[in-house]
Parts: C-alpha cells; sequence; structure tokens
C-alpha cells in the first residue's frame, strides 16, 4: 500500500495547524509545509467535512485544528484522504474475490489479519503520538553520537 501525496499533505497541514496551536492563513500553511496553496485551497473541503480542520473567513482568517493531534489517528487522516484503506482489494466490502473462496482463500485470511495488525498496532496512533515518537528517536540518535565522538 501506497498513500496518495494527497495524503501526505493533509498529514503535513494537520502537523502545522498542530505547532501553531492557532490559526493559521493558507498562503502560511502552503509556504511552511511545500503544499501548493492551490491544492491546499482544494484539500481543505475533505479536511473540513471529515472535522480535522475548521476554517474562517476574512482578513484574521485561515485554518484551524477541528480537534487536537492527540485525538487526530492516522487511520482517520487516511480514511479521509485515500479511496481505500486496504491493504488488498479483496479486502473490500464488495469482496471482489471469486465469490465463493472468500471464506477458504488462505491469503485472503492472513490479509485479514495483516490489515487488522495494520489498523491496530500501527494506524491507530495518533498524529501526536508520532510526533512524540519521532522527537524520543532523534534525542536517542543525538546521544548515541555524543557517546561515540
Amino acid at each position: 500500500m501506497q498513500l496518495n501525496l494527497t495524503t501526505d499533505y493533509a498529514i503535513r497541514i494537520l502537523l502545522c495547524l498542530g505547532n501553531t496551536g492557532g490559526t493559521l492563513p493558507g498562503p502560511s500553511i502552503a509556504q511552511t509545509t511545500k503544499v501548493p496553496l492551490n491544492y491546499l485551497l482544494k484539500m481543505s473541503g475533505k479536511l473540513r467535512k471529515a472535522g480535522l480542520i475548521g476554517s474562517l473567513a476574512g482578513s484574521q482568517g485561515g485554518y484551524y485544528l477541528g480537534k487536537p493531534l492527540n485525538q487526530i489517528t492516522l487511520l482517520e487522516v487516511i480514511k479521509t484522504m485515500e479511496p481505500s484503506c486496504k491493504w488488498n482489494r479483496c479486502l473490500e466490502d464488495d469482496e471482489l474475490c471469486n465469490g465463493d473462496t472468500v471464506t477458504s482463500c488462505p491469503i485472503r485470511k492472513y490479509y485479514t489479519r495483516l490489515q487488522k495488525e495494520l489498523e491496530t498496532k500501527w494506524l491507530s496512533k495518533t498524529l501526536a503520538e508520532i510526533v512524540e515518537l519521532a522527537a524520543s528517536e532523534e534525542n536517542v540518535e543525538d546521544r548515541q553520537e555524543e557517546t561515540v565522538i
């Protein structure tokens, strides 16, 4: 599974808004995140509809987080931006697999287990947890460099 660029942009926008803790105009977000402004404006509708961001009109307007980063999971962002977040096409609700083999296919059973683990272990992390994890890994790397020097 490879995420669309739109999903990457959405995550960048949410992290940017989380770092500022307030309202930012679209051009500032675009500059900070390197998301083209026209694309940001186009994407914002999906993010607003999902309640991930809000917007204010006017000269002091812009975008703000709809809820804190510690309440936004990676899976929620993916489900908002991607047409599907399933590991394989056969896991979709329409069960495209060859009719009767859906219940007996060993690889589908494995994919189902893989999908469940992906969602519960990795995609259930909040954006705040991901930021904290990255920061703690950087601190460990910094300490390892100091001991080598």
